[in-house]
């Protein structure tokens, strides 16, 4: 190994050792105090009977952009839902195939979709509506995305719609502010409720078996 090569790799050896304090500051934040900020909520005093009447509803509807955004911020609730005999049903504006084109958009949004039922038989049974307006383009079709929820609830009656939060969106992302604003417009005959929010104010402790392990996990539901 020549002089510059060593050079080079003892420089890299030191950039790294100066780096890894910093790694692990970002790592701690991200793993610690990240998911408290998203996990702890300041329940209302009504917390309790506000959550039994949510959780009490024997027909909801879930709106979301893409597939998997449900589960992420609410699976948890919609398999207690479920689990008490809720007719469930997902309304997604899009199929997730960003970031590929042609005959790769198709397998990606295909799989995609595969996944999201598959999660949703998961959680407990939810029925899947998939829509196919463009990844990242729903702010676009936002009125005819509205077109589709309004036609949704009036054929489906749900006694709750949940929406992303359209003031407080915790994972910003212009398909999901897009979400939130075509759920707006529709026109509702059920309470609307919102997830994926920066200020929470009912919170609810679950315990569920995952039909897939045999885990028993405790979970903390905010919405």
């Amino acid at each position: 190994m020549n002089e510059f090569a060593r050079t080079c790799l003892w420089s890299l050896f030191l950039l790294t050792q100066a780096l890894a304090p910093v790694a692990l500051i970002c790592a701690v934040w991200f793993f610690v105090f990240k998911p408290a900020r998203i996990s702890l909520c300041s329940p209302t005093p009504d917390n309790s009977a506000r959550s039994e009447e949510l959780l009490s509803a024997k027909k909801v509807l879930f709106v979301s952009a893409h597939p998997d955004d449900i589960e992420f911020y609410c699976g948890g609730l919609v398999h207690l839902l479920l689990k008490r005999g809720a007719d469930v049903t997902f309304c997604i504006g899009t199929r997730g195939g960003k970031g590929r084109s042609g005959a790769a958009k198709a397998r990606l949004e295909g799989l995609r979709s595969r996944h999201q039922m598959d999660a949703a038989e998961i959680l407990g049974g939810a029925k899947v509506i998939l829509r196919h307006y463009p990844d990242k383009l729903l702010p676009d079709h936002i009125g005819e995305f509205s077109e589709d929820i309004s036609r949704l609830v009036s054929e489906l009656s749900p006694d709750i719609v949940f929406s992303w939060d359209p003031d407080h969106i915790y994972n910003p992302h212009a398909d999901h502010q897009a979400a939130a604003d075509a759920v707006k417009l529709a026109r509702l005959s059920a309470p609307l409720r919102y997830y994926g929010t920066h200020q929470p104010d009912i919170c609810g402790s679950l315990a569920f078996r995952i039909p897939v392990s045999d885990d028993t996990l405790g979970i903390r539901t905010c919405m």
